[in-house]
C-alpha cells in the first residue's frame, strides 16, 4: 500500500474514499430535501455511517466478484478498473438518492432512471481508459491520488459548515477550509499522511454514532431519574400553516388572538422556535415522535 516514495492506490483505499464521500453527499441531499435550518450535527451521524457502510460493502463485493472476473477475462488494469468501478457505484447511489428526493414532488419515469444509469455506465468506461492512459506514463500520480483521498475530507468540511455555522459565513469558511485541505494534501502527497488521515476519518465516521448514542442513552436515563413532576396529561393544540406573525402575542399590529395570547401569558412563549420541516407532514411527525425527519422518514407525500 505504501512505499518509500509515498503511497499507491488499493481497492481498500478507493472504497473508503468513495464510501465516505457518498455518505457525506447523501446526508447533504437529505438536509436539502427536509429543508431543515441549523440542524444538530449529531442527528446525521447514524445515517452517515449507514450509507458509508452500505456503499463500502457494495463496492468491495463488486470489485472482488465482478471485478476479478473482468480482470481475468479481459486482462484489465486493476487500479483503473477499481477507479472506474468506484465511479459507477458512487454515482449510482447518488442517482438513486436524487430519485428518492424528487418522487415527493413529481412522478419520474422509469425510462429516465434507466437512461441515467446507462450514461453512468458509459462514463465509468471512459474513466477506466482515462486512468489506464495516465498509469502507462512513467511518472507516478501522487498529486491526483492525494486529491482523490482528500475528497471525502472536502465533503466532510462542507457538511460541518452547513450544519454548524450561520448561513452568512458558511461560504467563506468553507472555501478557506477547502483550500487549506487541498494545500495540506498536496504538500504531503509523497508521504503516508493522506493514507493515515483517511483511516482516521473512517474511524470517526463509524465510531461517532456509537459515542453519540451512548451519551444520549445516558442523558435519557439521567433525565428519567430526575423527573419529579406529577403531570400525567398534555393537551397539544396545533394549527396547520399558521404564521407566527398572525398571532398578536408575537405581532401587536395584527388582529387580536386573545385566547392564544392568554395561553402564552399563562405559560411559556418561545420567541425562536424552529420547525423541523418546511411543510406539514415532516413537521407534525417530528412533533408527535420527537425525532428528526431523517429518523421518522415522513418526508414525502406517500410516506
Amino acid at each position: 500500500m505504501t512505499n518509500g516514495h509515498g503511497f499507491r492506490f488499493s481497492p481498500l483505499l478507493i472504497g473508503m474514499s468513495l464510501s465516505i464521500s457518498v455518505g457525506f453527499w447523501d446526508v447533504l441531499l437529505s438536509l436539502n430535501r427536509t429543508g431543515q435550518k441549523n440542524p444538530e450535527t449529531s442527528i446525521f451521524l447514524t445515517p452517515l455511517a449507514l450509507t458509508t457502510g452500505v456503499v463500502f460493502a457494495v463496492y468491495m463485493i463488486s470489485y472482488y466478484s465482478i471485478g476479478q472476473i473482468l480482470i481475468r477475462v479481459f486482462k484489465l488494469q486493476r487500479v483503473a478498473l477499481a477507479v472506474s468501478l468506484a465511479f459507477l457505484v458512487g454515482f449510482g447511489f447518488l442517482v438513486m438518492s436524487l430519485w428518492l428526493s424528487i418522487t415527493a414532488y413529481i412522478e419520474p419515469k422509469l425510462f429516465q432512471l434507466s437512461l441515467s444509469y446507462l450514461l453512468i455506465l458509459i462514463a465509468s468506461i471512459s474513466v477506466y481508459f482515462t486512468v489506464e492512459h495516465f498509469l502507462k506514463r512513467s511518472e507516478p500520480m501522487p498529486a491526483i491520488a492525494a486529491f482523490a483521498i482528500a475528497f471525502p475530507f472536502l465533503m466532510g468540511e462542507i457538511f460541518l459548515t452547513v450544519t454548524t455555522l450561520e448561513r452568512r459565513i458558511q461560504l467563506p469558511v468553507t472555501l478557506a477550509l477547502l483550500l487549506f485541505t487541498i494545500w495540506i494534501f498536496h504538500r504531503f502527497r509523497k508521504t503516508t499522511f493522506p493514507v493515515r488521515s483517511l483511516y482516521f476519518l473512517a474511524a470517526l465516521v463509524f465510531l461517532c454514532p456509537i459515542v453519540v448514542r451512548f451519551q444520549s442513552s445516558q442523558r435519557s436515563a439521567l433525565n428519567k431519574s430526575r423527573k419529579t413532576h406529577k403531570i400525567k396529561h398534555v393537551l397539544l393544540i396545533t394549527v396547520d400553516t399558521l404564521r407566527f406573525d398572525a398571532i398578536s402575542a408575537y405581532n401587536k399590529n395584527t388582529r387580536p388572538t386573545s385566547n392564544i395570547d392568554q395561553l402564552a401569558k399563562d405559560g411559556v412563549l418561545f420567541q425562536n422556535a424552529v420547525s423541523e420541516g418546511p411543510w406539514t407532514l415532516p413537521a407534525i411527525s417530528s412533533i408527535m415522535t420527537g425525532v428528526s425527519p431523517l429518523v421518522h422518514l415522513a418526508t414525502e407525500v406517500r410516506s
